[in-house]
């Protein structure tokens, strides 16, 4: 039977140590457990853990095959440009946004996110870039089709300058996108609801009028969410659902 023994100080910090199997399991500060081992003089010392091992890089190919399914599987659409904001590659949600005519792309491969004003922030992003001003820009524009997105621009020299860019589109919420925050915080379906609503900007008494429900049962509702999610009104329920869902 294992058995606490006395204190036993090691450098600056106390080490609690008890008998094992395997030699001494040790108890050090913030109650970080370690294997010990006694000397030959005696004494009983924490043995080092190990270094982590490092990992050998990817081959070429792999880690290049990797990228490309990372690129093209991404949710988000996603574009590689010169700096001259020509197309080099979209992935699969950034060829449906220029099929759906929110991105205009021209017979010279350069591309549009908005009309005149949009263009203009880009081209301008585009022109920093190029000088070696920033590595990354972050624009919000308009697009053709009236929504709002946000864009990151990312340069890339190394070779070719190449230009990543990423674009989110304003939050569409609903049941089905609030569905991961409905299974992690056990909220109900009409609490699902509630929050779909609040998160696609629809204001308390309005959700009630859409469900059929009262505003004072629209608000016991929100009271209920803001538990289980630990937050504080609806500005904290907002700000966490934009950042883990978004």
């Amino acid at each position: 039977m294992s058995r606490s023994i006395d204190m036993h100080t090691h450098g600056n910090s106390a080490w609690d140590f008890r008998p094992s199997s395997e030699g001494f399991i040790l108890r050090g500060p913030a109650d970080a457990y370690q294997p010990g081992r006694r000397e030959p003089e005696g004494r009983i010392v924490p043995i080092p853990s190990p270094s982590p091992r490092r990992r050998e890089p990817l081959e070429g190919g792999i880690a290049e095959r990797l990228a490309s399914a990372w690129f093209e599987l991404d949710s988000h659409a996603c574009f590689v440009t010169d700096l001259d904001g020509r197309l080099l590659e979209a992935n699969g949600a950034g060829r449906a946004l220029v099929e759906s005519g929110a991105v205009a792309l021209h017979g010279d491969g350069a591309m549009s996110f908005g009309l005149a004003e949009a263009s203009e922030a880009v081209e301008e992003a585009l022109r920093l870039l190029s000088f070696g001003q920033m590595q990354r820009k972050h624009i919000v524009l308009q697009g053709f089709d009236g929504v709002w997105r946000s864009l990151e621009l990312h340069l890339h020299r190394e070779g070719r300058s190449l230009v990543f860019i990423t674009v989110r589109s304003e939050a569409r919420c609903n049941a089905v996108s609030t569905q991961p925050l409905v299974e992690a915080f056990h909220l109900t379906p009409t609490q699902a609801e509630v929050l779909a609503k609040l998160a696609s900007g629809v204001v308390p008494k309005d959700i009630g009028r859409r469900m059929g429900i009262s505003t004072h049962t629209v608000r016991t509702h929100l009271r209920a969410i803001f538990a289980k999610l630990r937050v504080r009104g609806i500005a904290g329920t907002l700000r966490l659902t934009a950042l883990l869902l978004h």
